[in-house]
């Protein structure tokens, strides 16, 4: 697939969340199965990095996984394996798989005007040893608490947006800048 889109509606304030399924194309990014953008209330929370400084899956919303110490290639395109639009929720499940030994499948669950829910599941294709590591790339002030990360974007007048990211829990969470993408 090459993108599902879940739209709100087509107003600043409505929801819309971009999920990418084609990796490399005619920009050379590792970016399948990642969340592009998501939006919402006039304000982006989840961003894709820096087009020229961000090939990567770990410069994306995305999930990384090395197997025994060495990065493997990643396929170019993802399946998109079931996705549904109802009246009131919206749902996608979508695949990476291929020779980096693992199978990365996205499902995304959507109460339309309230809330995403993203579970990532990783399940090893080949034998041998995983570090896998899950990135969000967020705009505004972020804190962590917990397993959970919040982001607080604020106007000029002192109003405030609030984005969370909840953990499963059990999870190893930390939180770093990336000053060199976005200051």
């Amino acid at each position: 697939f090459d993108t599902v889109c879940f739209r709100e509606g087509f107003g600043r304030d409505d929801q819309y969340l971009m999920l990418h399924g084609i990796g490399y194309g005619n920009h050379a990014h590792d970016d399948g199965n990642t969340i592009v953008e998501f939006s919402a209330n006039e304000r982006i929370f989840l961003v894709d990095a820096s087009y020229t400084e961000g090939p990567t899956l770990k410069h994306h919303n995305a999930v990384t996984a090395v197997r025994d110490g060495e990065p493997c290639p990643l396929p170019a395109l993802c399946s998109l394996d079931a996705v549904a639009n109802l009246t009131r929720t919206g749902f996608s499940q979508t695949t990476m798989d291929g020779a980096w030994g693992a199978r990365w499948t996205r499902c995304i669950a959507w109460q339309k005007g309230r809330w995403f829910a993203i579970l990532d599941r990783i399940t090893a294709t080949k034998a041998g040893d995983f570090a896998v590591q899950c990135h969000w790339r967020t705009l505004g002030t972020p804190t962590l608490k917990g397993d959970d990360l919040e982001v607080v974007q604020q106007d000029a007048s002192g109003w405030e947006d609030r984005f969370v990211l909840r953990g499963s829990g059990g999870d190893r969470t930390s939180l770093e800048r990336d000053w060199e993408n976005f200051g």
